[in-house]
């Protein structure tokens, strides 16, 4: 992944930028951290699986496929997921499991009421803030890096090469309500409101363009955030939550006006 983040960056797919360079300089640069990453024998794989009633979306556009000999979906177990599902252990290990690190030790200072409605909002906010950057290059990464192997390829080039996707009426694509009304009726159960918290303003859209704006004024990047987190430092990430608190239920007061 680092060779994809390498060549994401100066947006080039050559083989110049090979993995034994990288591996090359990275020795000389942190042979520490290299040796782990060597020896890294996590468990990459969910054990768990898990069944989808039905897809009914894939189902009911099957006809508009460019390749029809193949079934329009396939349920398999977790184990057997795509490559690119199986993607998510590297989501979590590269970026979800540094920010929950970090959200764990706050919460154990409890300096700041996690219970709390307006919290959970901020806790949230912030943490797709700075989730933001790395998640993006995590995909780049991913895109312009060489799968090895005798078929290998550049996943950017493989899609470039061989991307057959077919532009249909956009009257023939079911709106949000319509699947989710076929999803439901075929038995299957969705989560209506995926809200985390309250945001007390959320029915006032200046305030919110204000709460913005003052946020980014005043506190670092999310990418500046979470490079901190990477280096092991939590202050830059407290310190902004303990600002986008103060500067909502600071807001709140303009709620009547």
């Amino acid at each position: 992944m680092m060779q994809g983040s390498v060549r994401a960056m100066l947006g080039v797919t050559s083989r110049a930028i090979s993995q034994r360079r990288i591996s090359a300089a990275c020795r000389r640069v942190a042979p520490d951290a290299l040796n782990a990453r060597t020896r890294d024998i996590l468990n990459r794989t969910n054990p768990v699986p898990y069944f989808a009633p039905y897809l009914a979306t894939k189902e009911l556009l099957k006809e508009y496929r460019f390749d029809k000999r193949r079934l329009p979906w396939r349920q398999t177990q977790s184990t057997q997921n795509y490559v690119a599902e199986r993607m998510w252990p590297e989501v979590n290990q590269r970026v979800n499991y540094p920010i929950k690190r970090v959200l764990v030790s706050i919460q154990a200072k409890e300096e700041f009421d996690f219970g709390d409605a307006v919290t959970k909002f901020c806790v949230s906010w912030l943490t797709m803030y700075t989730c933001q950057d790395p998640l993006q290059q995590l995909v780049d990464s991913w895109n312009f890096h060489r799968i090895p192997g005798q078929n290998g390829c550049v996943p950017l080039e493989n899609m470039l090469r061989s991307n057959r996707a077919l532009k249909i009426p956009e009257e023939l694509v079911p709106t949000t309500e319509e699947v989710v009304r076929m999803y439901e009726e075929r038995g299957g159960n969705l989560t209506r409101d995926g809200n985390f918290g309250i945001d007390p303003l959320a029915l006032r859209p200046d305030l919110i363009e204000s709460r913005q704006q003052l946020f980014y004024a005043n506190q670092p990047t999310g990418q500046i955030i979470f490079s901190s987190i990477l280096q092991g430092y939590l202050e830059l990430f407290e310190h902004a939550l303990g600002f986008l608190i103060e500067l909502t239920m600071y807001l709140t007061r303009f709620l009547e006006n």
